[in-house]
């Protein structure tokens, strides 16, 4: 009985033995089965490119952009140079003694001489019409431009005298300036000391009004009509000229 019962177990050892492995078998084949059926998924390869870091974020608050503007810039404009302005050349009358006029000389034409005046003035003279009066050589008149005026005899139709005086201020000035001056340069605005400095030999001032001497004050050089005679408002060297006679006049 024994024995019977050891046989009994060794085929039941083998039975479940043999289960056993057909379960492995059967578990082996369904693994197979399942790995041939799905594809192989590439695996990538490994990239040789260096890794580059990665640039921070800037930090603080960022710039606003610039918002156009609707008006333009001034454009900047260079101020212009200035011109130089030249000042018009003004004409220059030489008296010379006895109604010398430039180089005229004495007792000159009086067509030459006033066409000589008024091509300098600019315009013919105003005429004065005059009695006896030029040096009592005959009747006369005054041909006068601005403040200039020249003594002339009608019968001989020469220059007996000139004077230039200072202009009035409420006077209509049609003719163009000139610069009207003795041989010497004294023009009427000098001081009294200035013509006694280019005429050493000038006589101290006197008047036409006797015995008392009062204004206006003649200071002359030379004798009639070969002179000059200034005239001023007083007898200080200060004094400024106020007219230049030369040769005659009709207070003489």
């Amino acid at each position: 009985m024994t024995s019977r019962v050891v046989r009994h177990r060794v085929r039941r050892g083998a039975a479940v033995v043999a289960g056993a492995v057909a379960v492995l078998s059967a578990g082996v084949l369904a693994t197979q089965w399942a790995l041939a059926a799905s594809p192989t998924s590439p695996v990538p390869a490994a990239s040789t490119s260096p890794s580059v870091p990665a640039t921070p974020a800037p930090t603080g608050s960022p710039t606003p952009a610039a918002t156009p503007s609707s008006t333009p810039a001034p454009t900047h404009v260079p101020a212009p140079t200035p011109t130089a302005v030249t000042p018009a050349e003004v004409p220059v009358v030489v008296l010379g003694r006895g109604g010398a006029v430039d180089h005229l000389g004495v007792e000159a034409d009086v067509d030459a001489v006033s066409a000589h005046l008024t091509q300098l003035f600019g315009g013919p003279p105003e005429v004065t019409p005059l009695g006896l009066c030029p040096g009592g050589h005959g009747p006369g008149s005054y041909l006068r431009w601005g403040t200039l005026s020249l003594l002339v005899s009608t019968d001989r139709g020469t220059v007996m005298g000139a004077d230039v005086r200072a202009p009035h201020p409420e006077e209509d000035a049609p003719w163009r300036a000139v610069d009207v001056r003795t041989a010497e340069g004294v023009r009427v605005g000098d001081p009294l000391a200035a013509v006694r400095a280019a005429h050493p030999d000038l006589r101290v001032p006197g008047s036409r009004t006797e015995p008392v001497a009062t204004p206006p004050y003649f200071s002359a050089v030379g004798g009639s009509p070969d002179s000059y005679t200034f005239v001023t408002a007083g007898t200080d060297p200060g004094s400024p000229v106020t007219a230049v006679v030369s040769g005659w006049d009709c207070g003489e």
